[in-house]
């Protein structure tokens, strides 16, 4: 099981990385490292600019990834997946998972990007428990003719493969994906205050998720220029919103216990340039109240906050997909005199629900704070096909691109796409309902009750919580991520997934809990 974790570390570290540009300066005139903390001396390699830095357990004996390996052998196929682990790892690197690897594993291994953009040069670090075992893997590798001797630099043995450059001095292995950025790895280890290595205070401030040290797995840290490098890659307008121009770093960890796989996340944001109506969810502990049951159930409080942010961003990163949205709201506005945002959406500021029955359609189930304005805003619904059809019998040609609302009568409308219904709205006992089937049970979703208490045990808190059943999850997971239907088999071990996410000025906390079954 070592191999799980193990093995892609010696992928990266020993194997190469992908390729990039680094920098450096410094001198070591020691023959000896003293190393008195492991993950610290890792550190010291990696430079204080570095974008994204990790840091992952590879002790197997006690702790946390004991934990997770543990859990894993809960997972049907787990030893498939070890076995073509094992096989890449000999194929790459010549080296046995079951003997060598068990030898240097030990002290968390270190592997960062130096820098913002996804070319950045990678650089990996780690202090191995056995020096002569690194040692003789690098002797085994040059006589294989895997690798090449590259000399020294200041009392480091370099090593040249395909994949990139090694360094092995006493028990630490450095890779990097150039020979510049190694040798300025080796060059920082001696240089201290401003130009030297990442601390290991610096990380843990950097890391913070929610999850502590002593319980993850792994910890990742990343600074505000790379998270918004990534955000703008996807969605380059979207460092216009000023939530994301607040964006100042992020943390992320991830553990595991008898509950099943705990994914945590603390993205940092700069509180004096935002405002409450900027974040992304409402701002608060407060969890909202989600009736309903269906395979995907989210609620969110104060769902009017939301939508305004989605809209924005949609209007900036997508504004394609916003084209059938902007044409019904316009039509709505120009023939029936109903402003969707602020007579509709507007008035959601309580508990909504959304259920998802097949991972397609979606119901909304939403509390509003106005109950009359949207009761009048839905009771005007009703003019576009009237006044479409008064204009039509003077000859006046009035496009609604086929839109059509009927009047169903007890507060209750349907849709119409050209003439076909395609979805629902209505409104009860201050209950707005809306639908993508036209045949929904309105006064059912209007009388669920709470949604039973999802999948996965959460202690987190805010104002959005979204689970999923098993079958949801494993729907979710094959289809995001392209799997074989095969995979399905070994996602039977999941039982469902909770998400939770809290905003606040400073920060946004998101939660992700996987339960595995015993």
């Amino acid at each position: 099981m070592l191999a799980l974790v193990t093995g892609l570390l010696l992928v990266l570290l020993v194997a190469g990385c992908p390729s990039g540009n680094g920098n450096g300066g410094g001198q070591n005139g020691s023959t000896e490292l003293t190393i008195r903390d492991p993950l610290a001396e890792a550190l010291r390699y990696i430079p204080v600019s570095a974008g994204i830095v990790a840091v992952v357990q590879t002790d197997a004996g006690t702790g946390p990834l004991r934990s997770a390996l543990d859990l894993a052998q809960q997972v049907p196929g787990s030893s498939t997946v070890i076995g073509r682990l094992e096989q890449l790892v000999s194929d790459r690197v010549g080296l046995s998972l079951s003997s060598e690897a068990t030898a240097l594993a030990g002290a968390p291994a270190v592997v960062a990007r130096m820098g913002v953009s996804a070319k950045a040069a990678t650089l990996g670090a780690w202090v191995v428990a056995d020096e002569q075992t690194l040692a003789d893997i690098f002797r085994s590798r040059v006589d294989a003719g895997t690798v090449s001797a590259g000399g020294e630099h200041k009392h480091w043995t370099i090593y040249t493969g395909v994949g990139g450059v090694y360094a092995q001095r006493n028990r630490v292995l450095l890779s990097a994906s150039n020979p510049v950025t190694l040798r300025a790895a080796i060059d920082r280890r001696l240089k201290t205050g401003r130009g030297g290595g990442l601390t290991r205070a610096t990380f843990t401030a950097r890391s913070m998720s929610g999850i502590s040290a002593g319980q993850a797995v792994v910890r990742v840290a990343v600074t505000g220029p790379a998270l918004r490098n990534a955000i703008a890659r996807q969605a380059p307008k979207a460092t216009q919103l000023p939530w994301v121009a607040a964006v100042r770093g992020a943390g992320l960890a991830l553990a595991t216990d008898s509950d099943g796989l705990h994914v945590k996340a603390r993205v940092r944001t700069d509180e004096t340039t935002v405002s409450d109506v900027d974040l992304p969810i409402a701002a608060g502990a407060q969890a909202p109240e989600p009736k309903g049951d269906a395979p995907v159930v989210v609620g969110v409080r104060n769902l009017a906050q939301s939508a305004d942010v989605l809209l924005q961003v949609a209007q900036l990163v997508t504004p394609d997909r916003l084209k059938t949205y902007t044409m019904v709201r316009d039509l709505l506005k120009r023939f029936a005199q109903v402003d969707i945002e602020g007579d509709i959406l507007g008035t959601l500021t309580q508990n909504a629900t959304l259920t998802v029955p097949d991972l397609r359609g979606v119901t909304l189930r939403a509390e509003t704070s106005d109950e009359q304005r949207l009761r009048d805003a839905l009771s005007r619904l009703g003019r576009i096909g009237r006044l479409a059809g008064i204009a039509g019998s003077f000859g006046i040609g009035v496009d609604t691109n086929g839109l059509a609302i009927r009047d169903e009568g007890d507060d209750r409308y349907t849709v119409l796409k050209d003439e076909n219904p395609v979805a629902v709205v209505a409104v009860r006992n201050g209950i707005f309902v809306a639908s993508s089937d036209p045949l929904t049970d309105v006064d059912a979703v209007v009388d669920a009750l709470d949604t039973v208490d999802g999948a996965a045990p959460s202690s987190s808190s805010g104002a959005l919580r979204a689970t999923l059943t098993p079958s949801a999850l494993s729907d979710v997971l094959v289809d995001r991520f392209g799997l074989p239907s095969v995979a399905r088999v070994a996602l039977e071990s999941l039982g469902g997934a909770t998400v939770t996410a809290r905003a606040e000025l400073g920060y946004l906390l998101v939660g992700v809990d996987v339960a595995v079954k015993g």
